[in-house]
């Protein structure tokens, strides 16, 4: 407070009520007229600060975020805090028969915490929007989804669930949504494809069909990233502690060897096709990613 800058009149009123001449409503009133003046200068923390401390102790890089792009609302995204279901056979979702009928159409859907959904709720996972936008078209098979996502699973473990426990459900297609743990767990490029393409061969010799995805992930596309996700992506890490973002030219040659193992023989390409997803939120301007790759139902 400069005293040569505050009015006479708020002078005579802080008087007024330390003598209890005045009531306290009134000499609140004088102090709010200070502050809206600009005579009394608050410190006051940027939204988009005190919205995201809440999750990151970092102040000075997320204040640093905050200034550059001059962010003063904050909208975020908050996971569900979600009892998670399973069946008998430890799939999320409702049992299912074993034994498959010849009128149904049996699709697995394997991948980590992203495919399982571990913060949406069982209606809103990706598996289960993917079963709605089935029931609601008119076809002549009965279509079966069901949701075989493993929380930290990679494709080194997918193989060995599927060797051993998927393909006894006769399966006639499996989608792979994967990526963010295999190269978080700095797994070896070359490795992650060799693993590919002994799944594309269980797929030859239980005559299912195979699609293999990367996953979107936050700062991988081109998605102009809300505050929220800039953060995510700049302060998430690998299992090593390291900044996850640079792992991106990792990305990259994941991709390409991906694409190369799809198209590598016909025999393959007959069974095993790969889709990139990582540009699939490109357009999307709103929230996304609640974290370093978790997507909400909107998402999903």
């Amino acid at each position: 407070i400069y005293a040569e800058t505050v009015p006479d009149w708020v002078k005579n009123t802080a008087g007024w009520w330390a003598t209890d001449a005045i009531s306290e409503t009134e000499f609140v009133n004088a102090i709010e007229f200070l502050i809206n003046d600009g005579i009394i200068k608050t410190e006051t923390t940027n939204p988009c600060e005190s919205d995201i401390l809440k999750y990151f102790d970092d102040k000075g890089e997320i204040s640093n975020i905050c200034d550059e792009d001059n962010i003063t609302n904050h909208q975020e995204l908050i996971p569900y805090d979600t009892e998670l279901k399973f069946n008998s056979d430890g799939f999320r979702g409702d049992e299912f028969s074993e034994e498959k009928s010849s009128n149904v159409y049996r699709i697995f859907m394997v991948g980590g915490s992203t495919m399982l959904g571990a913060e949406t709720t069982n209606d809103t996972t990706i598996s289960s929007i993917m079963q709605k936008m089935f029931d609601l078209e008119k076809i002549d098979k009965e279509i079966e989804v069901v949701n075989a996502g493993i929380s930290g699973s990679t494709v080194v473990s997918e193989y060995n669930f599927i060797k051993s426990k998927i393909v006894n459900y006769d399966p006639d297609l499996i989608i792979m949504y994967d990526g963010w743990n295999d190269i978080s767990a700095d797994t070896a490029v070359k490795l992650i494809k060799n693993q590919y393409g002994l799944i594309c061969q269980e797929a030859i010799l239980n005559n299912f069909d195979l699609v293999m995805t990367l996953q979107p992930l936050p700062g991988f596309g081109n998605k102009i990233l809300t505050e929220q996700e800039k953060i995510n992506a700049f302060t998430s890490k690998d299992h090593q502690g390291y900044q996850f973002f640079q792992a991106k030219s990792t990305y990259d040659y994941l991709e390409r060897e991906m694409k190369a193992l799809s198209n590598e023989s016909a025999q393959y390409a007959n069974n095993c096709e790969m889709y990139n997803m990582r540009n699939i939120f490109d357009n999307v301007s709103g929230p996304i990613y609640y974290d370093g790759g978790h997507t909400l139902q909107a998402g999903n």
